[in-house]
C-alpha cells in the first residue's frame, strides 16, 4: 500500500488491498464468484465512506467482483445494501 506504520488507513489503502493480486482475493480460483463485504456500516456515515469505497473498487479494481454487500455484522439490520453484478475485469 506504501503506508508507513502508524498511518491512517484510508479508502485508496483499503482499495488497493481489496484489488491487488496479492491482496484480499489472493489465491482465488480463476472464475469463482468474489463477495466483498464491507462490515462497520453502521450510520449514515460510515455509509457514505463504505459507498466511497465501493466507487473506487469498482473503478480500479483488475478482477471481477460479483457482490459487494455493505452492513453491519451483529446488527439488528446486518445488510444495508448490496451491489450486485460488479463487472471490474
Amino acid at each position: 500500500t506504501g503506508l508507513k506504520l502508524g498511518e491512517k488507513i484510508g479508502i485508496e489503502a483499503l482499495t488497493l488491498l481489496i484489488c491487488h493480486p496479492e491482496g484480499l482475493f489472493k489465491g482465488a480460483p480463476p472464475g469463482c464468484r468474489r463477495h466483498l463485504f464491507i462490515n462497520k456500516a453502521e450510520n449514515a456515515e460510515d455509509q457514505k465512506r463504505a459507498e466511497e469505497l465501493t466507487f473506487q473498487v469498482i473503478k480500479i479494481c483488475p478482477r471481477g467482483i460479483s457482490d459487494i454487500i455493505i452492513g453491519a455484522a451483529g446488527q439488528k439490520e446486518v445488510v444495508a445494501e448490496v451491489i450486485r453484478e460488479v463487472k471490474t475485469s
